[in-house]
């Protein structure tokens, strides 16, 4: 199945960098296409994406941009039990969309890359339960200098067992990831434990606790961003000089709802994990989200999501407290079996608790589009 598509958007943003001093506002236009390829065959299954997203200011030219995604994944059935599956890919976006959509943490707006790469192995052991082991490995690479470029190495071990009734699921999970950078190297050994449960064929429960130790040596300590009119953007960031180690052991949770219905969906969930900034700096991050949609005619659709993120530093040698939360409305209306229009508004909004002043950025986006698919199969 081959599935291109084109988008065009037009929009209006409050604050397109998202500052807490200096808003600037702007329309902008995004024309995106991307292309999906699905393969299937007895032994080998395939799937490719790309997409590319032009970015155009009306007045503001210089925060033009592009971004684009490259990916690749798929699997293999090595023998009648085991199988070997893989992806690569790779992500060039700006920070006010990539970075605040994973960590709810965002400096100064930014390009940035990222590359990853993984495998893994899994062996049916029973018709009840599976092994299986993974890794990745991730570098991410940020164009404005202030930010730290870093690297990280991910390996997880698995045992999953579903129970006789069919419903519920139990899966073990061991893993360990090392992420580095000129700033610091952070280790951090973890084990969970999850259950899933079908309440329904459109209703399940998902439920992970687990604990993590994290180590973390490291040799510039407490980055500052500070105002400097020779740069643009015009700030840079200062580290204080400083070797030094932290340990500490945490709890690691995921909690998340999902139910569907005939005319509607929703979904509730919440997430505690350690995360990483765009300064180099491990921090414990909580995210709350829902989304729910609800479909009022055959053609048209009403829908909410929204996402509250918490952060705070992991180590003791870096001073972080912040809040960040948007929440999305959206209307859509199916014009064509493969194409769409669709009208939504967001607000956002971030506070900074180690702040004095100005603690506090928000901003309102507003954002109309239509979207055409072209799906044909092979």
């Amino acid at each position: 199945m081959i599935l291109p598509s084109i988008q065009i958007k037009d929009g209006y943003d409050s604050n397109i960098n998202f500052s807490k001093t200096d808003e600037e506002e702007d329309f902008y236009t995004i024309v995106g296409a991307s292309f999906a390829l699905d393969y299937a065959a007895a032994l080998l299954n395939l799937s490719v994406g790309a997409n590319l997203d032009v970015v155009r200011y009306a007045e503001e030219e210089q925060k033009d941009y592009e971004s684009y995604g490259l990916g690749f994944n798929g699997n293999y059935q090595i023998f009648e039990r085991s199988q070997l599956n893989f992806n690569l890919s790779f992500d060039d976006d700006i920070t006010l969309r990539s970075e605040l959509e994973e960590t709810g943490l965002v400096y100064i707006r930014s390009e940035r890359q990222r590359y990853s790469a993984g495998g893994g192995f899994s062996h049916q052991v029973s018709e009840l339960s599976r092994l299986g082991v993974s890794y990745t490995y991730t570098k991410t690479e940020y164009d404005w200098e202030g930010n730290v470029d870093y690297t990280s190495d991910a390996i997880a071990f698995e045992y999953i067992r579903t129970l006789s009734n069919q419903r519920d699921t139990i899966t073990i999970t061991p893993n360990y990831y090392r992420t580095k950078s000129i700033v610091n190297e952070v280790d951090n050994y973890g084990l969970s434990f999850n259950w899933g449960h079908a309440f329904s064929e459109t209703f399940n429960l998902n439920i992970k606790v687990g604990g993590r130790y994290t180590k973390t040596q490291a040799s510039l300590t407490q980055p500052l961003i500070v105002f400097d009119p020779t740069l643009d953007p015009p700030f840079r960031v200062i580290y204080t000089q400083e070797e030094k180690s932290d340990s500490n052991w945490g709890v690691v949770a995921d909690l998340s709802v999902e139910k569907i219905g005939e005319r509607y969906s929703t979904a509730l969930g919440y997430n505690h994990d350690l995360s990483y900034s765009s300064l180099g700096q491990p921090t414990e991050r909580d995210k709350i989200y829902f989304s729910g949609s609800l479909m009022l005619s055959e053609r048209l659709t009403v829908g909410l999501s929204g996402s509250l993120y918490f952060n705070n530093s992991e180590s003791e040698s870096y001073d972080l407290d912040s809040r960040y939360y948007e929440m999305t409305s959206y209307l859509s209306y199916q014009l064509t079996k493969n194409g769409s229009f669709r009208i939504e508004y967001t607000y956002a909004n971030d506070k900074d608790f180690t702040l004095t002043g100005d603690d506090q950025a928000d901003r309102h986006n507003v954002l109309i589009s239509l979207t055409f698919g072209f799906p044909k199969e092979l």
